[in-house]
Formats: C-alpha cells, structure tokens, sequence
C-alpha cells in the first residue's frame, strides 16, 4: 500500500504544473437555457474537460463528438425530420448522416461545418490505429465545440456562456 501511495504521489506531482496549466486554459460552460445542469451535455462536457485537464487529450475529443450529436439529436426529435434518425425501415446505410439532417434543418452552415470537423477527429481518433491526440488537437476540439454549441444555441434563441 505504501509503494502504491508513493507512485500515486510521484505520478501526482509531475503532472501538478500541466495540470493547473490546462485547467486555467479551458472555462466551464455556463448555458443560460432550459437545458438542466444534470443533463447528458452538462456531464459529458465536464468530462471532457476533466478528461482534457488530466491528459486524456483521445477522450476528451471523442466526448466532443458525443455532445455535438447529443444537441444536435434533441433538437433533429422536435422537428419533421425525427422519422430519418429512428425510423423503423430505415437501414443505418440509407438513413442520412446527423450533418446532412442539419443542413436540411438550415442550420448555420458554421455550425454544420464545426460539427463534421469535431466528428472528423473522433473518427480519426477511433478508426485510425496510428492516430496519437496531442494536447494542442484537443484543445482546438474543445475551443469547436464551444463555438459549435454558441452557432447552434444563438440561432435557436438560447446563450451560452463560458464562466
């Protein structure tokens, strides 16, 4: 128990300064909507941050993506299009992607345009043996997703906020 502590500790205090360094570059989200703090964006974005913080630079964009398709698909449900994400004849083949429903939707187009590049990097990051994230790429993930969810929040009469 006592090797354990003393490696625990060790690995600890290397990562102290990068730490704290990350942890003051990335803000919490404050998203002054309907949206309630216990929902699944509020949980994954705090674990992508976290993720991020403590170098789970993978995680924390695949966490990205996750929020991205989670906003997205809430928003594709209340609309006329909802038949093309669950459909029961649908193939996962013939269904469109969440991007091209958005583009049908007329989002933003910058909002369409965040949303294939944080989706870009997850599949790169999922698919691609030879991927390695470095903490400059998930940083910028994060810094696309803020601006993804702000597009997508401004135009549908909602803020978001960083604190």
């Amino acid at each position: 128990d006592r090797n354990i502590e003393k490696h625990f500790d060790s690995q600890l205090m290397s990562l102290q300064d990068d730490v704290k360094r990350r942890l003051a570059e990335v803000k919490p989200l404050y998203l002054t909507t309907a949206i309630n703090p216990n929902s699944r964006i509020y949980r994954f974005y705090n674990e992508a941050i976290r993720c991020y913080i403590y170098g789970a630079f993978e995680a924390s964009s695949v966490l990205c993506r996750a929020i991205c398709e989670t906003i997205a698909k809430r928003y594709i449900e209340n609309t006329k299009y909802k038949n093309l994400l669950y459909g029961k004849e649908k193939t996962k083949e013939s269904a469109p992607s969440i991007g091209k429903i958005l583009k049908k939707l007329s989002i933003k187009r910058k909002a369409v345009d965040l949303y294939y590049r944080i989706g870009k990097k997850a599949d790169e990051i999922l698919h691609s043996k030879d991927e390695k994230t470095v903490e400059k790429e998930a940083y910028e993930t994060i810094g696309h997703l803020q601006s993804f969810i702000k597009e997508f929040y401004q135009e549908h009469d909602f803020s978001a906020e960083w604190i």
